[in-house]
């Protein structure tokens, strides 16, 4: 991502591997909301594992959080969890000004399953070597029973649809959109792709900027699954992208600095 935004015109600040910590993770989310302008674009890529967690506020009908995992997570440390709930106060307490903000996240946000799946589970997508998803302890989150197990794919919606006009609302002024590499039961691929690993979504993004580059948030999300569906990525076993937030910023030229 960081070519391809610089390309448009974007200062770019990465945290790689081991400097990619919770604490260092939400001090550059802040530093960056910090300097932000009228008119300004700002964008925050994360590709990374992801997961569940429990709900500590009360705000989840299934009491989970969706979790990006820094280096540092740990299911026993709460400081190190990188929730939808940590994400949107960051971005309340910012106060931001009129302005474009846009999340991409690139992982799972299933608390099932095993991140390393055998080849044999996912057909006969060859290039997935593994999805992005931290397994959650067996004793961590109770299974949901019941209706509620019944539930947990709409549950699951309106959880991805709240995150999402929850950042608008934190937002203040500022247009806000979430780009997300999966629906929140669903599993988001590793694959080795042009001889090298990457996220599938990030790569897909990526690719279908390069093609077509003037395309707003909700056609690159169009587009997007169209790639992955072309890859063998997408349909009923796969991972369908999706986009909440801003009207306006949905409508916008992707990432435009």
């Amino acid at each position: 991502m960081e070519v391809l935004l610089q390309a448009r015109g974007f200062s770019v600040q990465r945290l790689l591997d081991g400097d990619a910590t919770a604490a260092n993770w939400q001090n550059a989310l802040r530093d960056l909301l910090k300097v932000a302008r009228t008119g300004d674009s700002l964008v925050v890529s994360s590709s990374s594992h992801g997961t569940w967690v429990r709900d500590l506020n009360g705000d989840e009908p299934d009491g989970k959080d969706e979790c990006l995992c820094p280096v540092d997570f740990d299911f026993g440390d709460k400081r190190t969890w990188l929730t939808d709930d940590t994400l949107a106060q960051i971005v309340r307490e910012a106060n931001l000004p009129d302005c474009a903000l846009t999340f991409q996240f690139d992982s799972c946000h299933a608390g099932t399953g095993l991140r390393d799946l055998p080849l044999s589970i996912i057909g006969n997508r060859e290039h997935v070597t593994s999805f992005r998803q931290l397994s959650v302890p067996p004793a961590f989150l109770a299974e949901p029973i019941g209706w509620w197990r019944r539930m947990t794919p709409f549950l699951g919606g309106l959880r991805e649809l709240r995150l999402g006009r929850g950042l608008e609302k934190a937002a203040g002024q500022a247009r806000v959109g979430l780009l997300a590499a999966t629906k929140p039961a669903q599993l988001a691929a590793d694959a080795y792709l042009a001889n090298d690993y990457h996220g599938a979504h990030t790569y897909a993004v990526k690719q279908v900027l390069r093609a077509t580059p003037g395309l707003s948030l909700y056609g690159l999300r169009l587009a997007v699954n169209t790639w992955l569906c072309a890859q063998g990525f997408g349909g009923a076993q796969g991972q369908t992208p999706t986009l909440y937030g801003s009207k306006t910023l949905r409508l916008a030229p992707a990432f435009s600095g």
